[in-house]
């Protein structure tokens, strides 16, 4: 037997370690174990086995026929991104290292003269060895497992109704021992919903359990579609047009004022007076603010797929269940626009006077041409228009469709 030691100690999320092969006694020297899981054909997919060297632990790639026979790999362990690499895969076969305390993610390419061409990716976790007490996610240690094709676990123990969680794995999960106390392994927890739009479907993989002792769940929980966003916040573009202005009031040259004897030396010639002869006009109203932005709509509820259960040994009591994920609900549409602002009566008195004589108050140039002009009487000023209204609200966002289970 080959001796073994605690790798990382899950002190955050479980009472128990994951375990590796150390290198250590043996009962023979320079032994390796393959594991293998593949379940595709070799000629037509990337696949690999688990290959146990002395506590080494690699992956034995498997490269498809159909592929160059020199490509480029891409290797991040984490997220530390290794330099680029060209392997001869002439043999169909490549090995490569693997961390033990993260996810290897690979990715291979095809070279030409111009570019890197994507031919395939995949992710890959080392053999596990758990014994918890506590929930564990195994995303929260690896990230996503979309990518995995393989979890393996040689031995797994589940003590007081813990929960395993796979997240939307696809693949095969194989374990040699397990050891269940109503444990669950399970996709997402209850209530799992998505962050942004539709919720991850579950299922589509393979449960290879070689022995086991005791009862364990299976629980098959797709994550819930999104809630919509609400409808973002009214700005400019919804405003309302303003209320146009009411005309000005108009100035009659009705009478002259002669110059006054003695007390103006620049006083040449008569004053023309101006007197207001028409009123000005009320602004106009108004206009309404536009209706809000649209709420996003819900994401659907993700769905359950099939599931092949492989249990090798009678004495284990497996129970099986589904849930689909539930639909989102779609968001409230956002308010409606402000209302634009009134139109501006005119005053009938010199704010009217200056526009019917055409000058510019904050111009002294302008303002010679009220040279030998007077402002006479005045009329009453005209009020502003009416105020608008805010636009309606948005138009709530459509509700997501729930899971099915297939």
């Amino acid at each position: 037997m080959l001796h073994k030691i605690s790798l990382v100690c899950l002190v955050v999320l479980a009472n128990g370690c994951m375990k590796v092969k150390k290198k250590g006694d043996q009962e023979k020297p320079n032994s390796v174990e393959v594991v293998s899981l593949a379940q595709s054909n070799p000629d037509q997919n990337l696949d690999f086995e688990y290959e146990l060297d002395e506590g080494v632990q690699k992956a034995r790639f498997r490269i498809p026929n159909s592929w160059p026979e020199s490509v480029v790999i891409e290797k991040t362990i984490g997220t530390e991104k290794s330099p680029l690499r060209e392997v001869v895969v002439a043999t169909r076969f490549w090995k490569d290292v693997l961390a033990l305390n993260a996810k290897t993610s690979y990715r291979f390419f095809e070279k030409s003269e111009k570019e890197l061409k994507l031919i395939d990716q995949i992710d890959v976790i080392p053999v596990l060895e758990l014994n918890l007490d506590k929930d564990v996610h195994l995303e929260e240690i690896f990230g996503s497992l979309n990518q995995l094709k393989k979890i393996y676990f040689q031995r797994l123990e589940l003590k007081n109704s813990t929960k395993l969680f796979i997240g939307d794995f696809k693949g095969t999960l194989q374990i040699d021992h397990l050891i269940s106390d109503k444990g669950t392994i399970q996709t997402f927890p209850e209530g799992a919903r998505a962050q942004i739009g539709n919720g991850r479907s579950v299922g589509n993989f393979t449960v290879r359990i070689l022995d086991a002792a005791g009862e364990m769940n299976l629980y098959l929980v797709a994550e819930s579609g999104a809630n919509g966003a609400n409808g973002k916040k009214p700005d400019s573009a919804l405003t309302g047009e303003n209320g146009t202005n009411g005309a000005r009031a108009i100035f009659t040259n009705t009478r002259t004022e002669s110059c006054p004897l003695g007390t103006n030396q620049l006083c040449l010639i008569p004053l023309r007076i101006f007197d207001c002869t028409k009123s000005p006009e009320d602004g106009g109203p108004a206009k309404n603010g536009l209706q809000g932005y649209p709420g996003q709509p819900g994401g659907n509820g993700g769905s359950v797929y099939k599931v092949i259960f492989e249990n090798q040994n009678s004495d284990l009591q497996v129970n099986v269940y589904k849930r689909f994920g539930k639909k989102g609900f779609g968001g409230r549409g956002g308010l409606g626009g402000e209302p634009g602002n009134p139109g501006q009566g005119g005053d009938g008195a010199q704010n009217d006077f200056y526009s019917f004589m055409g000058v510019d108050p904050n111009n002294p140039v302008s303002m010679g041409k009220l040279i030998g002009t007077k402002m006479g009487s005045t009329c009453s000023p005209a009020a502003l228009g009416p105020r608008g209204l805010q636009g309606p609200p948005g138009d709530p966002g459509f509700d997501g469709e729930d899971g099915s289970i297939f």
